[in-house]
C-alpha cells in the first residue's frame, strides 16, 4: 500500500455524488420561485442606446425587467457588476434581467426584450492591449512587481539561449454543477442558496453590497459540483444579480412567493 493510499482521507459526500443523490443549489425547493433569464450583449465595446422592454412585460406571468435604468447602485471595488451603467465591456455582458413564473417565459421575454448599441473599438487580443498595460500594485496578497537577481546579466553569459513563441488552444472546464443562485428576502434577513467556493466571503460581500448585518445573511452551499475558481470572485456579480433581483422582486417564500433564480 503506497503512502498516499495509507493517509488518504474518504470524501464523506462522494457516495452522494456519484449516486445522483446530492442536491445541489439549483435543485433547492423554495415555494412559488421565479426564475431569471438574462439579455447579453452580442458587441465587444460600446454604449446602450436604447432599451425596450415593453414586449416582454406585456406577456402574462412575467413580473419585472431589470436593466440599468432601474436596477440598484452597488459599489463594489475591483469586481465589475452588470446593470449599473450603459457601458459595454465585453461580448456577453448582462444587460437586462427578466423574471416570470416559468423559466420558458422567462426565456422567451429575454429574447423580446429589444436593446439598441453604440459600438466602439474593442480590444480583443493581448497584443492589442499592450499600449494600455499596467501593474496593480498586488494581485490578492501578493506583490505584482518584484525582482531578484540580475536576469539580463544571467541571459547574457549564459552558454544557450532558446528563444520560442508558444500558442495554446482554448479550454474551458465543465463542472459537475453550473452555476445558480436562489435567494430570498424576509424583511432585513436574506438566505442564499449557491454555487460558491467562499462561503462566508460572499456572505460578508452582499451584506457590504445590500447595506445588511452580517448576522442576518446566510449564503448555504451543501455541496460543490466543481469550482477552478469560476465559483469564487468571478461569479461575485451573477450572485449579486440574483440578490438583487429577489430584493426588487419584494416576494415573502413564507407566504408561498417566489424568489429568483439566474444561471446562464
Amino acid at each position: 500500500m503506497s503512502l498516499a493510499q495509507k493517509d488518504a482521507v474518504p470524501r464523506l459526500e462522494a457516495a452522494l455524488k456519484v449516486t445522483g443523490a446530492a442536491r445541489y443549489a439549483a435543485e433547492r425547493h423554495v415555494p412559488g420561485l421565479l426564475h431569471a433569464a438574462l439579455t447579453l450583449a452580442p458587441i465587444a465595446s460600446g454604449e446602450i442606446l436604447q432599451i425596450d422592454a415593453s414586449k416582454a412585460l406585456a406577456l402574462g406571468g412575467v413580473v419585472s425587467v431589470l436593466t440599468h435604468e432601474n436596477a440598484l447602485r452597488i459599489v463594489r471595488p475591483g469586481v465589475l457588476l452588470p446593470l449599473q451603467n450603459k457601458r459595454i465591456h465585453f461580448a456577453g455582458q448582462v444587460v437586462a434581467l427578466t423574471l416570470a413564473e416559468t423559466p420558458a417565459l422567462a426565456r422567451r421575454a429575454a429574447w423580446l426584450v429589444s436593446v439598441s448599441y453604440a459600438p466602439l473599438p474593442s480590444i480583443a487580443s493581448v497584443a492589442q492591449g499592450l499600449g494600455e498595460a499596467f501593474a496593480p500594485a498586488t494581485a490578492g496578497r501578493v506583490a505584482t512587481d518584484s525582482r531578484r537577481g540580475d536576469p539580463e546579466g544571467a541571459l547574457a553569459g549564459a552558454e544557450l539561449r532558446i528563444a520560442r513563441s508558444y500558442r495554446t488552444a482554448v479550454n474551458n472546464h465543465h463542472p459537475l454543477e453550473p452555476p445558480a443562485v436562489i435567494a430570498a428576502f424576509e424583511g432585513e434577513r436574506l438566505t442564499v442558496h449557491t454555487t460558491t467556493q467562499a462561503v462566508f466571503a460572499h456572505r460578508q460581500a452582499l451584506a457590504d453590497c445590500f447595506g445588511l448585518d452580517p448576522e442576518k445573511v446566510r449564503v448555504i452551499s451543501h455541496f460543490l459540483g466543481g469550482g477552478f475558481g469560476a465559483k469564487g470572485t468571478a461569479w461575485f456579480p451573477c450572485l449579486a444579480l440574483g440578490v438583487m433581483a429577489a430584493r426588487l422582486a419584494g416576494r415573502r417564500p413564507s407566504s408561498s412567493s417566489a424568489v429568483p433564480r439566474c444561471s446562464r
